[in-house]
């Protein structure tokens, strides 16, 4: 498999000071322990910031995606995964536990599509699985005993004017619960997701929040813009 992230930039965009500091608040030591199952509610453009940021402290190791066709390369390569490293399994069907069991010990860093009700001895094996082996499961959706959940709490694109206008940014609230957060009391962090470059960022105290439909006021670039309310 090729290189992971190490080769793309964008990996090294998260922060100033490194990926890690963007959820220096929510996970512990901010990132994703191996070893650990993550349950992600509702944003693909939280799972795969997940992913990235958790791939780059494996260089040349690869990544895969389970049950969820909708995820396309363009979305990954855009959120800083090397493509190219990446396997996609798009229907496994009932067979996706044998499916996450073979690559858990191929790959770090595993994508799983929610498969709805899972029997509480198939949850624990998985997680077994995943523990032995020092991979990092992120499930798109809920997971019974996950050691993290995270969830896209808020969210507002910025750029778009009175019908003109190019989104450029979206500013989410994240929220983390679950055993494995900091503290164990659920935690809250504002950040970009993408900023304009594509990157995942961190909210600074400085930068205003404007209520949704207001115009903004932080400079002639963002005056004319409004935001946009993501729902859904």
């Amino acid at each position: 498999m090729g290189a992971v992230l190490a080769a793309d930039d964008r990996a090294e965009r998260g922060t100033v000071t490194g990926p890690e500091s963007v959820w220096g608040s929510l996970l512990p030591e901010g990132r994703l322990r191996a070893g650990t199952v993550t349950a992600v509610g509702g944003d693909k453009g939280l799972l795969l910031a997940l992913a990235a940021q958790t791939v780059v402290r494996c260089p040349g190791a690869g990544w895969a995606v389970v049950g969820l066709p909708s995820l396309g390369a363009l979305a990954a390569r855009d959120a800083g995964l090397d493509a190219g490293a990446g396997l996609w399994v798009d229907a496994p069907g009932g067979r996706w536990p044998q499916v996450v069991s073979l690559l858990v010990s191929a790959v770090p860093v595993i994508l799983l599509g929610a498969p709805g009700a899972v029997p509480g001895r198939v949850v624990r094996r998985v997680a077994g699985q995943v523990r032995a082996n020092g991979a990092v499961l992120l499930v798109a959706g809920p997971w019974d005993g996950a050691d993290l959940r995270l969830r896209v709490a808020e969210a507002r694109w910025d750029g778009l004017g009175a019908g003109h206008g190019v989104l450029r940014r979206r500013r989410v609230v994240v929220e983390a619960s679950g055993r494995g957060v900091p503290g164990g009391a659920p935690r809250r962090t504002e950040l970009w997701l993408p900023d304009p470059a594509g990157a995942t960022a961190p909210v600074m105290d400085r930068e205003p929040v404007f209520p949704p439909g207001d115009p903004a006021e932080a400079g002639d670039a963002v005056g004319r813009d409004r935001a946009l309310r993501v729902v859904g």
